[in-house]
């Protein structure tokens, strides 16, 4: 199981499409994790204009691994070309 002390971050971005390529490489290789995503949007004050912002940089991904699977992760994701 996946805890706040055994665990490690191998991604953070803000592209949905690396996201989902993350998980969807972890899978495949039935590699355990956890996630989170921090929606920015609702952290701005409403009196900021923000019109000119790109809609795609709204969100921070996180992907967590066990510490055990860290350097493996690593590897996959460096052939892949994620990191």
């Amino acid at each position: 199981m996946i805890r706040l002390w055994n665990r490690k971050e191998v991604f953070v971005g803000f592209s949905i499409d690396k996201f989902n390529e993350v998980l969807d490489i972890l899978n495949r290789n039935n590699i355990q994790y956890k996630y989170k995503i921090i929606n920015r949007n609702h952290l701005k004050q409403q009196d900021i204009g923000t019109n000119w912002e790109d809609t795609k940089y709204s969100g921070v991904y996180y992907v967590y691994v066990h510490k055990k699977d860290y350097d493996n992760v690593r590897t996959l994701l460096g052939n892949s070309n994620i990191i």
